[in-house]
């Protein structure tokens, strides 16, 4: 169970912190609610029921920034996650940003981050599904790694690619 003022990560909606808990009827039943507040989308607030486990896994805490610079440090030796097929590769990265899970998020990044210089070579543009995957995933990574490392959003970019050493920079 988490706990009010912690810190965590919900899925697309990006960094939140649990301003609250408390019981709330909603659609005439009562239930306990976390009280998430979206700390880069101002003005917004959710409620997430904890009983909710199907939602609540969607949920998961910020990991210390030791850990994400081992994870960007290891990002070029991670295998590609593309695949042709359209369908299936759409399942697939609908399915890691269900999970929120850092290490997976990255290596989604990176792979379309890779598609999509290949398909500049010949002239072509990455698929529209393809272009609002990497955004949504680069902007759940933005959120979660300009908090731990006290960065602008748009500085991310930058300090992730300082982390990795130039000749494994693919």
């Amino acid at each position: 169970m988490y706990q009010r003022g912690e810190v965590v990560l919900y899925s697309a909606h990006g960094v939140c912190r649990i301003t609250d808990i408390v019981r709330k009827t909603m659609a005439g039943e009562t239930a306990e609610y976390y009280v998430l507040q979206p700390i880069y989308e101002e003005g917004s607030t959710l409620f997430l029921p904890t009983g909710n486990e199907k939602l609540t896994a969607k949920m998961r805490r910020i990991p210390p920034a030791e850990e994400l610079l081992t994870l960007i440090r290891e990002l070029p030796d991670q295998p590609s996650l593309w695949l042709e097929e359209e369908s299936a590769r759409r399942d697939t990265f609908r399915d890691i940003i269900a999970r929120g899970e850092c290490s997976e998020l990255m290596r989604m990044v990176r792979t379309l981050h890779l598609q999509r210089r290949r398909q500049q070579e010949k002239g072509k543009h990455l698929r529209l599904s393809d272009e609002r995957f990497l955004k949504e995933a680069e902007k759940m990574l933005h959120d979660e790694f300009a908090l731990v490392f006290h960065l602008d959003r748009d500085e991310v970019e930058p300090f992730i690619l300082q982390q990795i050493p130039e000749e494994k920079r693919a």
